[in-house]
C-alpha cells in the first residue's frame, strides 16, 4: 500500500473528525471481520458501506472467512434495515492498487437503497467490453490471483454478477452512472464537505439504526 488508506484501523474516521461528523459512533453493524457505517457522500439516504477491518485491496483478496462476514453483513442490512426496499450493492474491486474505478484501494461494498436495475446502464457503458459472470468466492479469488480488476454488482438477493476489467476504468464508476439517474453530483471529493452531504449522512445513520 503506497498511500494513505482512509480505512484502515489508524486512519479510520479521521475524515469523519475533519469534518466534525460522527466517527465509531456512526457504525450501524460490525463483526469480527467487518463494520457498515454510512457513505461520507451518501448518494441517497441509506447509502452504506460495507468495509473490511483489515486491509485488504478488494473482496476478491479476502479470505473466505471474511467474505462470509461481509454477506452476513449485507444480510443484516437486507433483513433489518432495508427490508422490503428495493437496493443494490456494488464494488470497485481493486485486486491491485488504483484499478477497478475505485477511490479508496480497502476492500469496501456499497449498499444502497435504488430501485432501478443498473445491469443494462453498466453493459452498454463504453467502459465495459466483458460479460458478465456470476460473482462468488471462487470468482473473484480468481480475478485477485490473476491481477485482474474487476466490476461487482448485485440488485436485491440475485445473483451477484461481476465483469473483469482489462482497459480500465473512470475512477468512481459506479457514483457516476447512479448520479446520472439521481441527476445529482458525484465526485465524493469535492461533494462530502458539502452541508447537504453532511446532513445525508447524519440522517443515514439514524435511518440504520431506527
Amino acid at each position: 500500500m503506497n498511500c494513505v488508506c482512509f480505512f484502515c484501523k489508524e486512519n479510520r474516521f479521521c475524515l469523519n473528525e475533519e469534518l466534525s461528523l460522527p466517527g465509531i459512533d456512526s457504525i450501524i453493524y460490525e463483526n469480527d471481520d467487518v463494520y457498515v457505517t454510512p457513505d461520507l457522500f451518501p448518494l441517497c439516504l441509506g447509502h452504506m458501506l460495507i468495509i473490511t477491518k483489515k486491509h485488504y485491496n478488494s473482496l476478491g483478496n479476502v479470505p473466505y472467512s471474511v467474505y462470509e462476514s461481509a454477506e452476513k453483513a449485507k444480510c443484516y442490512l437486507r433483513e433489518r434495515i432495508f427490508k422490503t426496499m428495493p437496493y443494490i450493492s456494488f464494488e470497485h474491486g481493486a485486486v491491485i492498487e488504483h484499478s477497478g474505478g475505485s477511490c479508496i484501494d480497502h476492500a469496501h461494498i456499497h449498499v444502497m437503497p435504488f430501485v432501478e436495475d443498473l445491469k443494462n446502464v453498466i453493459e452498454s457503458s463504453d467502459f465495459i467490453d466483458t460479460c458478465a459472470v456470476e460473482a462468488s468466492y471462487k470468482s473473484l479469488k480468481h480475478f485477485a490471483d490473476q491481477g485482474i480488476p474487476y466490476i461487482y454488482y448485485q440488485r436485491n438477493s440475485e445473483q451477484p454478477i461481476a465483469y473483469p476489467i482489462f482497459n480500465g476504468l473512470p475512477s468512481q464508476f459506479f457514483r457516476m452512472l447512479i448520479a446520472q439517474k439521481l441527476k445529482i453530483n458525484y465526485n465524493w471529493k469535492i461533494s462530502y464537505r458539502d452541508g447537504s452531504a453532511k446532513e445525508l449522512f447524519n440522517k443515514s445513520i439514524i435511518f440504520g439504526k431506527r
